[in-house]
């Protein structure tokens, strides 16, 4: 199959996952979705794994590589999720996708700080670009009356996309085989999430076929599916910027089937805001060709 099709099925897959939370959040407890598609997710990855090495699943894996990555299942899907989900009960849908995707920003902004990346003047003005859609969905898009205000969805959509920044900073240095950590991080998760449920007593474990089906697609293509296709896609391309481009596809995807299936309004400002976040992170991936060529 070819790369740029598994990279396009990718970001199919995680432009519906907007809507799928909503839908399912209406259905279940924040922290019990958690729970419920991430242990769809850790079960679909060994059913992977299985598929792909067989009997060598589990042959040659670091213990230290393995205890790494079930340390970071408590930052992703854990704390990531749970803070992610709460957002989209508490906000539109489209918001909370917006502010959710700034999430390269502050990995921008991070790598700087922690991994002592130089960052040079185009960098610079790719971020206040960026930064300049948060204000939009802050300001609701009126820039002339600048006030701001954000609900508290809105906060936490802005606290889950520093969260998974974080995420990526951190799983730099994890040198494990890509899938066989994800299976770790999220049946990590799928663990403490468990807990969480247990001990937060009103949580109604009383589950209906809609809510496990709603798990199971937000496990299975938000949590999974789509990352290994990404992974293959961008591991056997010769031109990783070509397909690693189409992610900022999704964004708009989502917009789409957010209008379609949930019914939003999307306004205006929403869509404005994120033009400049998308235009702002592409003008961070090519700064380094672009400050060459002008320099």
């Amino acid at each position: 199959m070819n790369t740029t099709l598994y990279a396009l099925l990718a970001v199919f897959s995680w432009s519906t996952a907007a809507t799928a939370f909503k839908l399912a959040l209406n259905q279940v407890h924040p922290i019990l979705l958690v729970f419920l598609s991430s242990l769809f997710s850790s079960i679909i990855l060994f059913i992977i794994l299985l598929i792909i090495k067989r009997s060598r699943i589990f042959k040659g894996i670091n213990p230290k590589n393995m205890l790494k990555s079930m340390e970071i299942g408590i930052l992703n899907p854990f704390i990531y999720y749970s803070v992610l989900f709460y957002a989209y009960r508490q906000t539109m849908a489209q918001e909370a996708l917006i502010l959710n995707y700034t999430w390269g920003i502050f990995l921008v902004i991070f790598s700087i700080i922690f991994l002592k990346q130089k960052i040079k003047p185009l960098s610079l003005i790719s971020l206040f670009i960026s930064f300049f859609g948060i204000v939009i969905i802050a300001t609701k898009g009126n820039l002339l009356h600048f006030t701001i205000s954000f609900s508290k969805g809105n906060i936490l959509a802005l606290s889950s996309a520093i969260i998974w920044a974080t995420y990526w900073i951190i799983n730099m240095k994890n040198s494990e085989d890509p899938i066989i950590s994800l299976f770790f991080q999220f049946l990590t998760g799928s663990i403490f999430a468990f807990i969480a449920c247990i001990l937060l007593q009103y949580i109604d474990f009383n589950l209906n076929l809609t809510t496990i089906l709603y798990s199971a697609y937000i496990g299975a293509f938000e949590m999974s599916i789509p990352f290994v296709l990404w992974f293959i896609a961008l591991k056997n391309t010769t031109n990783t910027a070509k397909v690693a481009n189409l992610i900022y596809l999704s964004p708009f995807f989502s917009l789409f089937f957010i209008s379609v299936i949930l019914g939003e309004t999307i306004h205006s400002s929403s869509f404005i805001a994120l033009l400049f976040i998308v235009i702002g992170l592409i003008l961070q991936q090519y700064s380094d060709i672009l400050y060459k060529n002008i320099v």
